[in-house]
């Protein structure tokens, strides 16, 4: 048994990196996350020839939410980080005030 999870984003308001942010709030809200233990209850019953039939399949959800787990793969949830480069360093010119020009 598998589960699905989905993840809806809502920007409120963007005042700088965007998709940095929702990454880590994904980030967070998925290792955070504990699903439930679940397992596989199989009804076979064998007919008058002694042959098994498969009567369905029932799930037993563990109802101990201490013992739930982590969703897998979790840990490696991606996450996205902008970096930008600066070409050259930028220079500082001064200008000369009216003082140092009498002095020299």
């Amino acid at each position: 048994y598998a589960w699905r999870l989905s993840i809806d984003v809502t920007v409120l308001a963007c005042d700088g990196n965007c998709l940095d942010v929702c990454s880590l709030a994904i980030k967070s809200g998925v290792s955070s996350c504990r699903l439930p233990i679940v397992t596989s209850l199989r009804n076979d019953k064998t007919d008058k020839l002694g042959q098994k039939k498969k009567m369905g399949e029932e799930l037993s959800i563990e109802g101990d939410a201490r013992r739930a787990i982590p969703p897998p793969g979790s840990e490696d949830c991606p996450l996205i980080v902008t970096v930008t480069k600066v070409p050259q360093p930028p220079t500082v010119t001064t200008v000369p005030t009216t003082k140092q020009t009498q002095k020299s």
